[in-house]
């Protein structure tokens, strides 16, 4: 492949909202010159790729390699300043998101997939976080 194709590669505004068109930027500043920056937010670049299927593995057959405080330092409070997520015209907030998650896997932590497979506990980790 011709790696002065990647040189001459531009983060073009186009249709990006001028936050994430700058934090967009910002990161890629940051790659080195002649390296490429790609984005796989919807499993488009790497078609059929498994960082989606594994994580889903782990979260429901309980085989995460954390316990619960370590859990708690890897979800962020917020990105880049931001602490919600806007969404169907309503507001998630980061931290409440963190603290069920991080809430229900303390009540299932160190038990096995057995013991709390049909607890509801178990029904709460695996369930998408409550709104606002």
């Amino acid at each position: 492949m011709n790696r002065l194709y990647f040189t001459k590669l531009r983060l073009q505004r186009l249709n990006w909202n001028q936050r994430n068109y700058e934090v967009l930027n910002d990161f890629l500043a940051g790659v080195r010159s002649g390296e490429p920056a790609v984005f796989d937010w919807d499993n488009t670049c790497i078609c059929g790729d498994i960082g989606e299927a594994v994580f889903r593995h782990q979260a429901l057959n309980l085989e995460f390699k954390f316990d619960p405080g370590q859990l708690r330092a890897i979800i962020p409070d917020q990105v880049h300043g931001i602490d919600g997520i806007h969404c169907n015209g309503r507001i998630f907030s980061l931290p409440k998101i963190k603290a069920q998650i991080v809430g229900a896997y303390e009540k299932i932590f160190g038990r096995s997939l057995t013991e709390v497979r049909d607890s509801a506990a178990f029904a709460d980790f695996r369930r998408r976080p409550a709104g606002p």
